[in-house]
């Protein structure tokens, strides 16, 4: 009788070991599914993410250039207009008249320089002619010139053309935003653009000689500048990776996959 309790109590543990061993691997399936659904919807939202701020950035450019091309094409004409008649108007006897067309004339010059650079600024590429080797070193001269900052690239004028035209112009936005960074932040006396073409990529190293920054954490990824690189890079669907310390430069590689 005794033996028989004692059996009856070994069976009934060894049904509560069971009981709970599969409580517990329905839990752990229930958890696996739950994360799984979790992981799911987060991979949906940074998708939806993505081609939310890939629709922001296209519309944008499109704004841009609309912009651009009517300040090129309407001001920019109502001004050389507006110069020739001044030219035609005043007689060239009178002294005042002179003085006045001249700085007139000057003036109006001016305008139509600030306007053709603001139109070129919005949308950089007239295609066939303005590409993104020449937006490049138009900015690069720009930038000099302001900041005396030597800039070194090697760029050429068919080095990129199997890109898009919406993957050099966010190309050309990246490396104009790096170099404003340089230029703002690094306190550097020199920058270097290569370009690597590579069989299945285009690399794209950026380094200056500035200040640099740290690595650690998210500090170099706070500022909207640096958002805004990544957004192009995300829709390059390229990789990127820096390398920078105190006081040591900064480096920025971009692998675009062709």
């Amino acid at each position: 009788m005794r033996e028989n309790i004692y059996v009856l109590i070994g069976l009934a543990m060894i049904g509560v070991f069971f009981l709970v061993l599969l409580m517990i691997l329905l839990q752990m399936k229930s958890r696996n599914k739950l994360l799984f659904q979790k992981r799911k919807i987060a991979e949906a939202e940074m998708e939806h993410q993505k081609a939310l701020t890939h629709t922001l950035i296209l519309s944008q450019e499109a704004e841009r250039k609309r912009i651009g091309m009517d300040l090129h094409d309407e001001v920019g004409s109502a001004l050389s207009a507006l110069r020739l008649y001044i030219e035609q108007f005043f007689p060239d006897g009178n002294m005042h008249s002179v003085q006045f067309k001249k700085e007139s004339k000057l003036k109006i010059d001016r305008i139509i320089t600030n306007v053709r650079k603001t139109s070129h600024n919005l949308s950089p590429f007239l295609k066939g002619v303005y590409e993104l080797s020449d937006a490049i070193e138009d900015f690069i001269a720009n930038v000099h010139v302001v900041s005396g900052i030597a800039i070194q690239t090697n760029i050429d004028k068919t080095g990129c053309s199997f890109l898009s035209e919406s993957a050099q112009l966010a190309l050309y936005r990246i490396l104009c935003e790096l170099i404003n960074n340089t230029v703002k932040h690094a306190k550097a006396t020199n920058i270097t653009i290569f370009f690597n073409k590579y069989i299945d990529k285009l690399q794209i190293v950026y380094s200056d000689n500035g200040i640099g920054v740290s690595t650690t954490g998210n500090s170099t990824r706070k500022g909207i500048g640096m958002m805004n690189i990544e957004s192009r890079i995300n829709l390059l669907n390229a990789n990127f990776m820096i390398v920078s310390e105190p006081n040591a430069g900064f480096t920025m590689q971009i692998d675009i996959p062709v």
